[in-house]
């Protein structure tokens, strides 16, 4: 901040030297020596401006803005006088010949720091809304980041204690069924342990991520649950946070229950504002629904994109729609 607060000064302080010295010039009251000496003198004064408001911003950031023009000005005020003692016979070339009291020189610095002022305070303003809106983003990546790990925290022990009992169970009655899960299991581990390194992936990993979960649940639960899912291959490569996906399809079997009688019946279908993901509603009794996986997703998309999920409910369905990115 301080190199683009010095920058501003030797860019700055010539530009305004310039049009203060400029009409009298062009209206021919002085030469071309006396302007450039009054361009150089106002130059100066510029940067001594420049030079205290600097100051007072690095070292002094909880002044308020009257308290550093008085300062500015008092300062000013007090090298002029130190000047004209120094060089008596001596004055400032140009508008200042014939205004040569104290109260003209404290109208003619004013408006110099006036301006160097609101300059240095939007350039400190703008600076610390670039820091604020960085640290807010980081902020962001890091909540985002933990909701991941909580969402896979909460996934792994969950569904593996399942997945081993049935993989135990396999391997005493279907080798060849036992072979197949640890394949399905294999792809759903190695998504599972890679995939949180990304905010966003692609709309066809999840829809594979969800076959591998749907395939490993059909050998635990047989017919007692049918799937449809309707979503147009060109729709793969548009993007879905993380796990999004697995969320709302192991909420479903979460949150219901269900039997080869009374089978679970739910399906994931592409519509133009995103996918939604819709079951027959059979709750479970003894399982306790307080939607932070909703919540987490939710919060999750607003990070990412800013925008939010929709819950539907109804006494027989419950939908919710979630946005492609």
């Amino acid at each position: 901040m301080t190199k683009k607060l010095w920058l501003n000064a030797f860019l700055i302080s010539p530009i305004l030297a310039f049009y203060a010295a400029s009409p009298p010039y062009l209206s021919q009251k002085f030469d071309f020596r006396t302007c450039l000496l009054f361009f150089t003198v106002i130059t100066t004064i510029g940067l001594i401006i420049w030079s205290i408001h600097i100051y007072l911003v690095i070292r002094e950031p909880q002044m308020n803005n009257f308290s550093k023009f008085l300062t500015a000005q008092a300062i000013m005020i007090i090298l002029r006088i130190l000047g004209k003692i120094a060089a008596p016979d001596y004055e400032i070339p140009g508008p200042a010949l014939e205004n040569t009291n104290i109260i003209y020189d404290l109208f003619f610095l004013m408006l110099p720091n006036i301006v160097i002022m609101i300059l240095c305070n939007n350039i400190v303003t703008s600076r610390n809304k670039e820091i604020a809106e960085r640290q807010v983003q980081e902020l962001k990546l890091q909540n985002s980041e933990a909701q991941k790990q909580v969402l896979v925290q909460q996934l792994q022990p969950h569904f593996f204690f399942n997945a081993l009992s049935v993989l135990k169970s396999l391997i005493t009655s279907n080798h060849d069924k036992a072979e197949e899960y640890v394949v399905r299991l294999s792809h759903f581990l190695q998504y599972s342990l890679s995939a949180p390194e990304a905010d966003v992936v692609d709309l066809e990993k999840e829809l594979d991520f969800v076959d591998d979960y749907l395939a490993l649940q059909r050998v635990r639960f047989g017919s007692a649950f049918t799937c449809g899912i309707d979503v147009p291959r060109e729709m793969y490569s548009h993007k879905l946070p993380v796990f999004a996906l697995q969320t709302l399809v192991e909420n479903i079997f979460k949150h219901n229950h269900f039997t080869e009688k009374k089978p679970l019946e739910f399906q994931i279908k592409y519509i133009p504002s995103g996918l939604i993901v819709t079951n027959k509603k059979n709750p479970a009794k003894y399982v306790q629904c307080n939607n932070t996986g909703l919540a987490n997703l939710n919060s999750r998309y607003k990070l990412l994109s800013e925008k939010e999920i929709i819950i539907e409910e109804s006494e027989q369905n419950f939908t919710v729609i979630i946005p492609i990115l």
